[in-house]
């Protein structure tokens, strides 16, 4: 496991962001928290970097031309990672990779 490191302490995983110091700002600790996020994804489920960016923006609701623009990728970009990581994920639809998601790695 990778250790991240704020000021002078080192911690695991995405459980202690939350409860960083006070000297980590709140824009640092949210964005640890996406990079964790982002980085679960990639090795519990086999995403490209990509990939889970774009599977965070939609698992965060949103639809795929504004993921897009927020993104800076064409919808049509978006779409293919979108396919690519249900393939990955074994799943059709939208909903199910949330579902899939949701209930964690190996479930």
């Amino acid at each position: 496991m990778r250790l991240a490191r704020v000021g002078l302490h080192l911690f695991y995983g995405a459980a202690t962001v939350a409860a960083v110091y006070p000297f980590v700002t709140h824009d640092r600790r949210r964005r640890l928290k996406q990079r964790w996020s982002q980085r679960l994804l990639e090795i519990h489920y086999g995403l490209t970097p990509a990939e889970a960016r774009v599977v965070r923006s939609l698992l965060g609701g949103l639809r795929v031309q504004t993921a897009a623009q927020e993104l800076h990728l064409s919808p049509e970009t978006v779409r293919k990672h979108l396919k690519h990581a249900m393939r990955k994920l074994d799943v059709s639809t939208q909903a199910q990779m949330v579902q899939v998601i949701a209930s964690g790695p190996g479930r």
